[in-house]
Parts: structure tokens; sequence; C-alpha cells
């Protein structure tokens, strides 16, 4: 589907199609109810070893719940904030002083940690600062790759480093951890800011845009 550029919400449904036909054809022998049981709450394990039980048994679509629960209530506070241009109306002051592109890469990193820490959804941390600083990038020349590159630096990386964050809190659910105890070890989402504010400083690696493009 990515590589026929299908659009997001046909390829959703065209997966759930396929996962529910894989299903149905691994199963075929059970039950309508059987399979609904299987979908809802899950996969059981039964092997003589119980490390590999315990691997394979997963939960189903109930076990997900409490993600998918603050999921849907922070995507509804950051519909609320971009409906009413709460967080672009904030930073328009700050914007309009940022032509610089190591101060706008460093501002952009901050906003995307900041909006982590106080709401705790990784797909606003790019949504919001994406929206704010759109303009800016594009009025000193540079390339939406920049933009897109530091989002994601300052945004959806981090999230796995909030406790309250989505990311985080499933990643501390599944491995059984808090996420206090895996933090020095994502070094990935700890170096990626870092690294992206050096870029925008120095300018190495930082895309510009073509003349054709602006």
């Amino acid at each position: 589907c990515a590589w026929k550029k299908i659009p997001a919400i046909p390829t959703l449904f065209l997966n759930i199609t396929v996962t529910i036909i894989m299903i149905f054809i691994q199963n075929r022998q059970q039950s309508i109810t059987d399979l609904t049981n299987l979908i809802m709450k899950g996969f059981v394990a039964k092997t003589s070893d119980s490390s590999v039980n315990a691997l394979l048994t997963r939960g189903g679509i109930s076990s997900m719940m409490d993600t998918v629960g603050l999921i849907i209530a922070t995507l509804s506070l950051g519909g609320l904030l971009m409906k009413f241009n709460i967080v672009q109306t904030a930073m328009e002051p700050l914007v309009e002083h940022l032509k610089k592109p190591g101060r706008l890469v460093i501002t952009t990193i901050l906003s995307g940690i900041c909006i982590n820490l106080f709401v705790g959804e990784q797909y606003l941390s790019v949504i919001l600062p994406g929206r704010a600083f759109k303009q800016a990038y594009d009025r000193i020349g540079l390339a939406p790759l920049a933009l897109s590159r530091v989002l994601e630096d300052g945004g959806s990386v981090i999230n796995y480093l909030i406790p309250w964050g989505v990311a985080g809190s499933f990643a501390a659910s599944t491995l059984g951890v808090s996420v206090l105890a895996f933090i020095p070890f994502t070094f990935f989402s700890l170096l990626s800011p870092i690294f992206s504010i050096l870029s925008g400083v120095t300018g190495i690696g930082l895309k510009w845009q073509n003349k054709s493009e602006k």
C-alpha cells in the first residue's frame, strides 16, 4: 500500500480485512463465537514450554483498551487545541522572531518535548508543532524533510520517555518494568534530539529547499 501510495484510511481498512480473512482461514473449524473471543481476548498458547506460552499468549482488543482509552482522551484534547488554534496563536509571537535555523530547530524540539510532557501523546507532539512552525521553515527556506525530521526527534521518539505517555505506558506494561528503569537504555530517544539540535546549529545534514520548491 505504501509502494502504491494508497491513502492511510483505505490502507487501514484493507489491513483489517486481510487480518480477519487470515484468522478465518487459520481457524476454519472454530465457530463464530470462538473467533470473536479470539479477537476480543487474544490467543492462548498451550504448549509444554511455559516460556513459549508466556511469549505467544497475548490479549486481544480488550487488553489494549487502557492504551486505546488514553489515545482517545489525548487526541480529543488535541482536537480542541487545533480547532480553536490555541497552540498556533500562542506560538505566533515566538515564530515571528525565529529567523535562524539553529533557533528554529531548538524551539521545535523543545515544543515537541513540552507537548509530550503536558499531553502525553506522540501524535499531537508532531501535529501541533508541525502546524505552528511550518510557515517559519518555509520562510527561511528549509525543506519539509527538515521539519519532519525535527518533529520526529523532538516528538515521536520522546514519548517513550514519558511515564504517562501512550508509548511510554505501553512499553512499560509490555516489558513489565517502569519507564524510569529502561530510560538509560533508550539511546535512540535520548540522542535523537541532541543530534537534531547539532544539525540545526551547524547546518550539517540540514535539508534546504530546492529553487523549484520555493
